[in-house]
C-alpha cells in the first residue's frame, strides 16, 4: 500500500511538472469544420469556408459563425478547441494552425472536409 502511495505521488508530481500545450510550443485555436465527403462537396465546403472568411474580415463573430455553419461538436463552444501541441491534429490541420499568424483565419481540406481556422494565441517553444 505504501508503494501504491509513492508511485501515485511520483506519478501525479511527473504530470503536474510536465510543461503544457499553453506553456510550450502550442497553439491555441478554434475551427469551423464544414464536413465533406465526395468530390462535390467539397467545391462546395470550400465555397461555404469562403463565405466565411469574408464575414469575418467584414467582423463578423467566429464562435456566431462556428455556430450557425460549424458541423462538429465544437459549434455549440463557437468552435474552440482549446491548446494543443504538434501531433493532436490530423496533418493538414495541424501544419496550418502552426504556420498561420495569430487572428489570421485561414482555410485548410482535411480527410473530414474543409475548416475555417483562427489561431488565437501561440506559446513560445520551451528548450
Amino acid at each position: 500500500m505504501k508503494n501504491l502511495l509513492i508511485i501515485l505521488i511520483a506519478s501525479f508530481l511527473v504530470l503536474a511538472c510536465e510543461p503544457s500545450a499553453q506553456q510550450c510550443g502550442g497553439v491555441e485555436a478554434s475551427h469551423i469544420l464544414i464536413m465533406a465527403s465526395s468530390p462535390e462537396e467539397l467545391v462546395a465546403a470550400q465555397d461555404t469556408a469562403d463565405v466565411i472568411i469574408a464575414k469575418l474580415q467584414k467582423g463578423e463573430s467566429f464562435e456566431k459563425l462556428a455556430a450557425h455553419y460549424g458541423s462538429d461538436g465544437t459549434k455549440d463552444k463557437g468552435g474552440h478547441l482549446g491548446w494543443f501541441t504538434r501531433g493532436a491534429m490530423v496533418q493538414p490541420f495541424e501544419d496550418s494552425c502552426f504556420s498561420v499568424a495569430v487572428n489570421k483565419p485561414t482555410t485548410v481540406k482535411t480527410q473530414f472536409g474543409v475548416h475555417v481556422i483562427n489561431v488565437n494565441e501561440k506559446s513560445p517553444s520551451c528548450k
